[in-house]
């Protein structure tokens, strides 16, 4: 790994399976790959995240030499040269994957990543069928949903330290942790403690950096679709970015997913109520109405408001010194209830 500090303006020349390649000093040998459309397995390196090196799946052969190197953790030289896959290197990948999933639940029919899990997918490509290494599916846990909006399946967990990096390094939150070394390397919280009782602030950043299902929101769909099957009145509400978001998800032009396409599909769903997110307009103007009082009657100032809890805990567990500055909070969901609460109150009830 380079240590001194590269120049980005200067070229380095190397070759990768004997494809030249040209890319800026300080590149990664697995990114100088990706620029010449060669892949190589990775489990714990993201693009967002710091460089990690741990699930190892990544090695590549330089210049001939025996060792294997992490290409997530290598810097290029000049004059390299770089093999990414022969029968050794396979067969390394290959008994790595093997032994992450020998210590994995076989459940993946009932996972919530299942068809979309990074695991799954490295196991299909190398043809994983056996596992050559001995089981214990005794041990497993049941998923603990200790943040409300956030579940933890840890007997999932690939010790890939995505979560430890993207909480303490991107979010700068320190809700999650790493201990141990080797074999005795975990992801944990500090203190043992459910991220509910710590500093997390439901951001989610974890669960989307998260390879596997040992991180993911509480999905509460089941719920809804329960609701409807007994036959109860339900409602839902279209928040004003939803549109724009299923466009962007799908790739779509901008507007060829309208909130009226959106309340359409919902209605066919079952669902017996739609409501814009303009229904919530009354948070924005009682917001207006504690700015108002404030300035007129000597209050905090300047008043801070947001749109989540999230932003209220954090800016009440990291800058406390400002929690007098938050305007008091109610969410767009809760509003949503209870305006169709007090508008719906016959003996059939709504369910938000």
């Amino acid at each position: 790994m380079s240590h001194h500090k590269p120049d980005p303006n200067k070229n380095i020349n190397l070759t990768i399976n004997g494809i030249p390649v040209t890319v800026p000093e300080g590149t990664r040998i697995l990114e100088a790959a990706r620029k010449v459309n060669v892949k190589i397995p990775t489990l714990c390196d993201h693009p967002d995240l710091c460089r990690r090196a741990v699930c190892r799946l990544c090695v590549v052969e330089c210049d001939g030499r025996g060792k294997l190197v992490a290409a997530c953790a290598n810097d290029v030289s000049e004059g390299l040269s770089v093999v990414t896959h022969n029968a050794r290197i396979i067969e390394t990948r290959k008994t790595i994957i093997e032994m992450i999933l020998a210590d994995h639940p076989n459940d993946c029919l009932n996972c919530v990543r299942n068809r979309n899990c990074e695991l799954q997918t490295l196991a299909a490509d190398f043809g994983i069928r056996e596992i050559p290494f001995e089981r214990d599916d005794t041990a497993y846990k049941r998923p603990s949903a200790d943040a409300g909006v956030l579940v933890r399946d840890m007997d999932k967990c690939v010790k890939c330290g995505r979560c430890v990096d993207a909480c303490q390094n991107s979010q700068t939150i320190k809700a999650i942790n790493s201990s141990g070394r080797g074999s005795h390397y975990a992801i944990n919280t500090p203190y043992a403690h459910s991220l509910a009782g710590g500093t997390c602030v439901f951001c989610g950043h974890c669960a989307a950096v998260c390879p596997v299902g040992a991180l993911y929101g509480n999905d509460q769909s089941g719920n809804v679709w329960a609701a409807m099957k007994n036959g109860n009145h339900v409602a839902a509400r279209i928040a004003p970015g939803t549109a724009a978001a299923f466009n962007e998800a799908l790739g779509l032009p901008a507007g060829t997913v309208s909130a009226g396409k959106i309340a359409s599909a919902m209605k066919q769903l079952g669902f017996a109520k739609i409501f814009n997110g303009e229904i919530t307009d009354s948070a924005a103007e009682r917001e207006n109405g504690e700015l108002l009082n404030r300035i007129e009657n000597g209050g905090k100032l300047p008043m801070i408001t947001g749109c989540s809890s999230g932003s209220y805990k954090f800016v009440e567990e990291f800058y406390p010194a400002l929690a007098d500055h938050l305007a008091p909070y109610e969410s767009a969901a809760q509003v949503f209830h209870n305006r169709i609460t007090a508008a719906n109150s016959s003996a059939d009830g709504t369910e938000n």
